[in-house]
């Protein structure tokens, strides 16, 4: 009888199973080195530092566009107040009583004692128990000039006065009394007179005028780090490029009580009207 020859045969055997695998498996799975891993951080930095700094710049332009976008609407709902009045630009009480600084608030706020030399009548109280200033009363609820009080602020603005603190003036359910804190927007106007008195006329400005430019209450309140939006009398918003001094003589603080007072309002130097005159010549 032919006698059967007979195979070993390895059935489902995987790589590491038949002798040696064990160490060919271990030397696939090798962990990376030390000098490997410094290699990969330093490539991952030098990336990072490459692409970063480019991100942060088209973050910042476009929030400078999108702030430019608020004071084109800011515009237009001067537009339809002056319509509605005789093409007289909007009332501002502080630029009537001579405080530049002030032409950012919304409101009045409470009547301090830096005031009280003041003989301009105080503006009245509106429906909701407050007492709106300047652009504050294009955002008021009561009225349909600016779609949005969210336009006054901007998305760059830095200080003590962004939109999810101040946004309480805006948005009530009921009438209020409580005048005591002053509201602020992130723009700061150039009121509704002109130097020698007379009322301005939306009519007769030209691109040469100002009317509302980022915020310069006080360094905090400065929007932009490298200048300001501005939009000008003919309703063109124009950037204007500040240099490193031109904000350094305004106050820090942006609730700083000196703000507001005399001392700060000096006839033959006035740091606001300084920066005004700045922000009025085009670079």
């Amino acid at each position: 009888m032919p006698q059967e020859t007979c195979f070993a045969t390895f059935v489902g055997m995987h790589r590491g199973d038949a002798p040696g695998g064990q160490l060919d498996s271990a030397r696939s799975r090798r962990a990376l080195t030390l000098v490997e891993l410094l290699v990969t951080f330093a490539i991952v930095s030098i990336l990072l530092s490459i692409l970063l700094p480019g991100l942060s710049q088209a973050q910042a332009v476009a929030r400078r566009i999108v702030c430019a976008a608020h004071e084109s609407s800011i515009g237009i709902a001067l537009t339809l107040d002056a319509d509605q009045n005789s093409q007289k630009l909007v009332e501002s009480w502080f630029a009537q009583i001579g405080r530049p600084s002030e032409t950012m608030a919304a409101t009045r706020g409470y009547f301090d004692g830096s005031f009280q030399s003041i003989t301009a009548p105080i503006p009245n109280l509106s429906p909701d128990g407050r007492r709106w200033d300047g652009l504050g009363k294009l955002g008021y609820k009561g009225t349909a000039c600016l779609d949005s009080p969210e336009a006054l602020f901007c998305p760059c603005h830095r200080g003590d006065h962004a939109w999810e603190v101040e946004r309480d003036c805006f948005v009530f359910d009921a009438p209020t009394t409580d005048e005591t804190k002053r509201y602020f927007t992130n723009y700061q106007y150039s009121g509704h007179l002109e130097k020698d008195g007379d009322r301005r006329s939306l009519a007769r400005l030209s691109n040469a005028d100002v009317l509302v430019a980022d915020g310069f209450r006080t360094r905090d309140d400065v929007n932009h780090e490298t200048g300001a939006n501005v939009l000008r009398g003919d309703l063109s918003v124009k950037w204007w490029a500040a240099n490193r001094f031109e904000f350094e003589s305004l106050p820090v603080d942006s609730f700083s009580e000196s703000v507001s007072d005399t001392a700060w309002i000096d006839p033959v130097y006035n740091p606001w009207d300084q920066v005004w005159d700045a922000v009025a010549r085009e670079r």
